[in-house]
């Protein structure tokens, strides 16, 4: 009887020498490999033409007709094909797949098995969201028709007479001008409050106090096609055909803001609805050149704009034209003495019409954010708040002043984006500083 540590013995002797013999033969292999796919790619270059493809995969991508040549590795045959190796065979078993496999063969091949796929470089991970408000224009400050001699120079006369306005003059003059658009691009950087000079640069179409503030996503409504239906046949059918879709009009939302200590936020929207109390009683009105420019002065415009985990790459961009709040929260004064934060207050909206992916939206931001320096050319020459501070090594934490849309075409000093030109549209959100160098308040 043979002894049977003499067969183990014989199995570890052969198990050495295939572990020396196997590498030998795997390079013969490879070269073996490297040659046919160099004969089979020659013959395809002598059919296909002269051109020098860079690899396969260009090859595959660019030649139609070339897709079932075997020395062309499709994706469809990398599981049998020489190249697959074991690792990568046991790695696409778990559903672990290359970034090129992936990619082409989203477009391309079917997977048998289903999206939950191990996808780190497709699959939506850290989104954030930007939310810019533009300015209204209502008839409150004026420079043509205020009250030349007293304490209210600018404030609209018809409104002197009201203990509210005179007091909001005195004590939220910040949030008038954010109110007033047409007079608010005009003044200065200084303004007197009630609790102190406010450091304030007016020279901006947006509202930074409400962007700032908000705290809550805003809600973008779906799009729910209408049908037209046939008359019926003698058997009762019907034929249905699909119409335009609705949803994006007269959409109502709400939004979340955290006011400051001194409820700047809040004061925002009461202003603006004692103002259009007064406008319904015929007190105060639009200007003359808003009724000649039919200009709806008491509405505004909100922009959407999401970016991916980079922080700046945008991956949705949204407007809701025809904005205009229709609560006022003051249900949040109701318990001042409890403990619990104060200062969360929601407000309702209704707008006009909500629009997403059409790239004159990001052409009218840019217009508007470059509004107050005279046009993009000069807002591009401004100096760029990056996220990242590489002289000190960390992240860039200053309040940058305006916010841009850039994208690979556009250069220093050129119009805004062409929205008819046919190269790369890969777009990102970007910042400037008010002036060649950031000071410690942001750049004011």
């Amino acid at each position: 009887m043979a002894n049977p540590y003499d067969r183990i013995g014989e199995k570890i002797s052969a198990a050495l020498i295939r572990q020396q013999t196997d590498p030998i033969a795997r390079v013969q292999q490879e070269i073996l490999r490297r040659n046919r796919e160099q004969s089979s790619t020659e013959a395809v270059k002598k059919k296909y033409g002269t051109y020098k493809y860079r690899s396969d995969s260009e090859l595959l991508d660019t030649v139609a007709p070339i897709k079932n040549d075997s020395g062309v590795k499709d994706i469809v045959n990398a599981n049998t094909s020489n190249k697959n190796t074991p690792i990568e065979s046991l790695l696409r078993s778990r559903g672990i797949y290359s970034r090129n496999y992936i990619e082409r063969g989203l477009y391309n091949n079917f997977n048998r098995f289903g999206y939950n796929i191990i996808d780190p470089y497709n699959t939506p991970t850290v989104t954030r969201e930007y939310v810019f408000f533009t300015k209204p224009d209502l008839n409150i400050l004026t420079t043509t028709d205020g009250v030349t001699d007293g304490d209210y120079k600018d404030l609209n006369k018809n409104l002197v007479s009201y203990p509210f306005f005179t007091d909001a003059y005195s004590r939220y003059r910040a949030v008038l001008e954010d109110l007033c658009w047409s007079h608010s691009v005009r003044k200065s950087d200084s303004i007197p409050m009630a609790y102190g000079t406010l450091h304030y640069n007016t020279k901006n179409n947006f509202i930074p106090l409400l962007s700032n503030t908000l705290v809550s996503t805003l809600p973008l409504p779906d799009k729910n096609a209408e049908y037209i239906e046939t008359n019926g046949n003698v058997y009762g059918t019907k034929i249905r055909y699909r119409d335009s879709s609705s949803g994006a009009k007269n959409f109502n939302f709400s939004l979340e803001f955290q006011d400051t200590r001194f409820y700047d936020v809040y004061m925002f929207f009461r202003i603006y609805d004692e103002y259009i109390n007064l406008k319904n009683l015929g007190i105060v009105g639009p200007k003359q050149r808003q009724v000649w420019r039919k200009v709806l002065h008491d509405q505004f415009s909100i922009y959407k704009i999401v970016v991916d985990e980079d922080g700046t790459t945008i991956t949705q961009f949204v407007k809701y034209t025809g904005v205009f709040p229709t609560t006022v929260p003051s249900s949040m004064f109701s318990d001042m003495n409890s403990t619990e934060p104060k200062g969360r207050l929601s407000v309702e909206f209704s707008c006009f019409e909500v629009e997403d992916m059409n790239p004159y939206i990001l052409r009218e931001f840019n217009a508007v954010s470059a509004s107050p320096v005279n046009g993009i050319a000069n807002l591009m020459k401004l100096r760029e708040c990056e996220l990242y501070d590489t002289g000190a090594d960390h992240a860039n934490g200053d309040w940058p002043k305006y916010p841009y849309v850039y994208w690979p075409n556009l250069n220093e000093g050129s119009q805004y984006i062409q929205t008819l030109n046919s190269g790369q549209r890969k777009y990102f959100l970007r910042w400037k500083y008010d002036t060649g160098t950031p000071l410690g308040n942001g750049g004011r």
